[in-house]
C-alpha cells in the first residue's frame, strides 16, 4: 500500500496587517478546504521562517477518541474566522483504512513586525 506523502507548494499567506507573502505550506493534507488557500502571487515575497518575531496563523484540530493533534496553516483571516466548534478535518492517519476526523480546538494568531515610520526630532 502506498503511504500518502504530504506534497508542498508556495501559496499566498495574507497576513493580519494585510500584507500579502508567498508561504511555503502542505496541501492534500485535509486543511485545503478550511484554510484559505489561494495560488501564489508572481513578485509577491517569500513570508520568513518562523521565529520569534514571525509566526503564522494556525488552527488547531484535535481527535476526541485519542487526543492527538493536527496544525494547519490558515492563509487568510476570513478563514480564521469562519472556523468554529462544528468544523472538522478528515486525516490519514497510518495503520487505519479511513480517514480520523480532527475537530477545531482553537485558532492561534499570526505574527509579524509592525513596519512604523522613524522620528526624527529636531535639535
Amino acid at each position: 500500500m502506498a503511504e500518502n506523502a504530504p506534497n508542498r507548494k508556495l501559496q499566498l499567506y495574507i497576513d493580519g496587517h494585510g500584507t500579502s507573502w508567498n508561504l511555503l505550506g502542505s496541501t492534500g493534507d485535509g486543511c485545503d478546504a478550511l484554510s484559505g488557500t489561494a495560488a501564489a502571487v508572481a513578485g509577491t515575497p517569500r513570508r520568513p521562517r518562523e521565529s520569534k518575531t514571525y509566526r503564522n496563523r494556525k488552527a488547531i484540530f484535535q481527535d476526541p477518541a485519542t487526543f492527538r493533534t493536527k496544525t494547519c496553516v490558515i492563509y487568510t483571516e476570513a478563514a480564521a474566522a469562519a472556523l468554529s466548534g462544528s468544523s472538522t478535518v478528515a486525516v490519514d492517519v497510518p495503520g487505519s483504512a479511513t480517514p480520523v476526523t480532527y475537530t477545531w480546538q482553537e485558532t492561534k494568531p499570526d505574527r509579524s513586525p509592525i513596519k512604523s515610520i522613524s522620528r526624527n526630532l529636531a535639535d
